[in-house]
């Protein structure tokens, strides 16, 4: 290589300074500017206007430090661009100046904001779903045991409806936690079924207006039949309830609420919109960028939880959806949650179902790691008529199949238990019994198989917490070989 010195003519290392994608601006110790390439001047905000900034003084750069700061874009609908300001110490024409090398940076850190935030949601998701697991495992012993009690108890006597209210309490409960488990769904298991935008928001209108309360005046507009979607229905109705409650919140008394569900065609393609706008207080910029972080939330203590719109926003983008939010101190709030349109499926009625078969007897090995549940289902089904047999875990069962005589006909185990889960023990026990039914329980929601792997396709779910009839229901029909 030789030592000799680079030479480039005049032209060629002007081109290189003048198409830099990077700012180039030479100051002065008084922060005046002795020069600026093109991008320099767009990144200060005046594009195009490079040589008629030589002479001037910009406040943004008198910072003495390395940094940022915020200029306007190019165009109006650009809004504000973050750059980035690197200090160089520089000789121009012979006198000490400061070389600064301007950075656009507003995509990169907004990158960084969504990847933040992806983590902070996966590891919400974490937590989420080991609390609602043990959850919906506590919730399964007391509805099953109250269930028991309410049994054995006339519907004439006067606790019989305290027992019933008990009962739907927790099933409730069971909901709320369902709702932590949203957190936890990947793309692939968000995409639910074809869901009747329309239908959903006129039938959750009556409770949404009551959610609202009489104070504030709710308005709510279907434009169209059907807007048909690919969604969980429990997913939408969470928007709708948590896009309601933050309206009804930031109104106060006496404020207007609208509600719209319409479809529109842009950019994407064809798309379905939930649209609620109130005239409450409104976000500042601040409040704005950080509304949907969990567990962020301007409300009093005890008034909010900072889940409302974190929810919102997990749902809506494993979905493949898009969420605009727009608000103005003062003046209000907009919130648009879009879908892209499908195809409407009509959902089966549940009237032209079979109906559900009688007991007819047979043996079933319950497997469940907690004492109750066994204790509970146990007592249920042998009431049912069948015959129970019961292990406390995967291989416990194992060891109770292998003196068993005759062999069950249905395998009814949780699928979270240590050692051996349920799907690699309904795996076992299919290879070893041809023909073996399996009904699994899981305080995990339907997000289970795909995260345990494929289950034998004679593997039926049954969601805790349940109620007894449902599972008798389900154990009927898998035995008569409806499911």
């Amino acid at each position: 290589m030789s030592d000799a010195p680079l030479h480039i003519d005049l032209r060629t290392a002007w081109d290189l300074i003048a198409k830099n994608v990077d700012g180039m601006v030479v100051v002065d110790g008084d922060n005046t500017i002795l020069f600026a390439n093109p991008a320099g001047a767009t990144l200060l905000g005046y594009p195009g206007e490079e040589e008629h900034l030589v002479g001037q003084r910009v406040a943004r750069l008198a910072a003495d430090r390395s940094g940022a700061f915020e200029a306007p874009g190019a165009a109006p609908e650009d809004g504000f661009r973050q750059v980035e300001k690197r200090r160089t110490p520089f000789r121009w024409n012979g006198e000490d100046a400061i070389l600064l090398t301007l950075r656009d940076v507003t995509d990169r850190r907004r990158m960084e904001r969504e990847l933040l935030q992806g983590q902070k949601m996966s590891a919400l998701g974490l937590l989420a779903g080991g609390i609602a697991h043990d959850f919906n495992n506590l919730l399964q012993g007391i509805v099953a045991s109250i269930e028991l009690g309410r049994s054995h108890v006339s519907r004439k006597d006067s606790a019989h409806p305290h027992l019933t209210e008990a009962i739907q309490s927790a099933i409730r409960a069971g909901e709320l936690a369902s709702r932590l488990l949203s957190f936890t769904r990947s793309k692939d298991e968000a995409a639910g079924r074809a869901v009747d935008l329309a239908r959903l928001v006129e039938e959750l209108a009556p409770v949404l207006r009551r959610l609202a309360g009489r104070p504030v005046r709710l308005k709510v507009e279907v434009t169209e039949d059907h807007l048909p979607v690919e969604a969980h229905p429990s997913d939408i109705e969470q928007i709708l309830l948590n896009l309601l409650t933050n309206a009804r919140d930031a109104v106060g008394t006496g404020g207007n609420v609208k509600l719209i569900a319409d479809s529109i065609t842009n950019l994407t393609g064809p798309v379905c919109r939930l649209i609620v706008e109130d005239d409450g207080e409104g976000m500042d910029p601040d409040v704005l960028e950080r509304c949907t972080e969990p567990f962020f939330t301007t409300k009093q203590i005890g008034k909010g939880t900072g889940l409302g719109l974190a929810i919102v926003y997990d749902v809506v983008n494993r979905a493949g959806g898009s969420l605009e939010i727009a608000s103005t101190p003062g003046q209000g709030t907009r919130i648009e949650v879009s879908f892209p349109r499908t195809a409407l499926s009509e959902s089966p009625s549940t009237i032209d179902r079979e109906p559900v078969p009688t007991a007819t007897g047979g043996r079933i090995l319950l497997v469940d790691d907690e004492p109750t549940i066994r204790t509970t289902l146990q007592a249920a089904l042998e009431a049912a008529g069948y015959d129970v047999e019961t292990a406390r875990n995967g291989g416990h069962a194992l060891a109770i199949w292998r003196k068993m005589e005759p062999k069950p006909d249905l395998l009814l185990t949780d699928v979270a238990m240590p050692e051996l889960d349920g799907i690699e023990l309904s795996r076992l026990m299919t290879a070893r019994q041809p023909g073996l039914k399996v009904l699994l329980m899981s305080g995990y929601g339907d997000r289970v198989l795909a995260a345990h792997g494929q289950a034998p396709e004679e593997v039926g779910l049954l969601d805790k917490p349940f109620r007894l009839a449902t599972v008798l229901r389900r154990v009927a029909e898998k035995l008569a070989g409806i499911a």
